[in-house]
């Protein structure tokens, strides 16, 4: 079977490897002292880990390692959360412990998602065909339960589109409140950690419209690497 290498797998391609490179760099020795690092460190080993899977399934590699089919679709749910984190740390020091109810919904469905991860490779191949491949034929075979009980995986798309947003939401405001106590112009700030802070705020957000953009317009999610890519360009920035 041909692999397709093209703009978008390079580009994704790329993008892990800066992701990775970046996330050694925030969680090194002398930068996770900084508490904002270590969020962002994980950010990026999580956007690293949900483009990568993208990656494998649009270049058709994914044929040699099927158990890494929808390895990362609970870690979507890491990102809001993460960011939220990394916004919270950098105006107010350091989050409280109570802060780690955030990431619940994250463990419950890794527990969930695994009725399907343990599944043979039939099962897997079926899926990367239904999402990338539907010019390929599926493979006959029967699943011996339900792997989504509670309907959960066929909504898991919308629920992490508006974890996204929530949390971008909420970021963009705590952003906003440390512009006013500071009285600086969003659009113009001069406090470096206010930089900050408005860059991840619009590329959050910018991110969020994108995948929106690309699922509405793609109803099978045929459409992944396209925003697949967009993040890579974003982790560059």
């Amino acid at each position: 079977m041909p692999y397709r290498i093209d703009l978008f797998a390079v580009f994704i391609f790329l993008g892990i490897i800066q992701a990775v490179f970046l996330s050694f760099f925030f969680i090194s020795k002398e930068n996770r002292k900084s508490q904002p690092n270590v969020f962002r460190g994980l950010m990026l080993i999580v956007i690293a880990c949900c483009i990568l899977e993208i990656f494998l399934m649009y270049s058709g590699y994914i044929i040699h390692a099927f158990y890494l089919v929808d390895f990362s679709e609970s870690m979507g749910l890491l990102i809001g959360p993460l960011f939220y984190f990394t916004v919270y740390s950098l105006i107010h020091g350091k989050i409280k412990r109570s802060h780690s109810v955030h990431i619940v919904p994250f463990v419950l469905y890794s527990f969930y998602l695994m009725l399907f991860l343990v599944l043979p490779e039939d099962v897997k191949y079926n899926a990367w065909v239904g999402a990338y491949r539907p010019d390929l034929s599926s493979r006959e075979c029967e699943y011996p339960y339900d792997t989504d009980p509670l309907l959960i995986r066929g909504i898991i798309t919308e629920l992490t589109l508006l974890s996204i947003l929530g949390y971008a939401l909420v970021g963009l405001i705590e952003t906003i409140k440390a512009f006013r106590k500071k009285k600086e112009s969003f659009w113009k700030p001069i406090t470096p950690t206010l930089k900050t802070l408005k860059t991840q705020a619009l590329i959050i957000l910018s991110v969020f419209v994108m995948i929106l953009i690309v699922k509405l317009t793609n109803k099978h999610d045929t459409g992944d690497h396209i925003f697949a890519t967009y993040v890579a360009l974003t982790i560059y920035l």
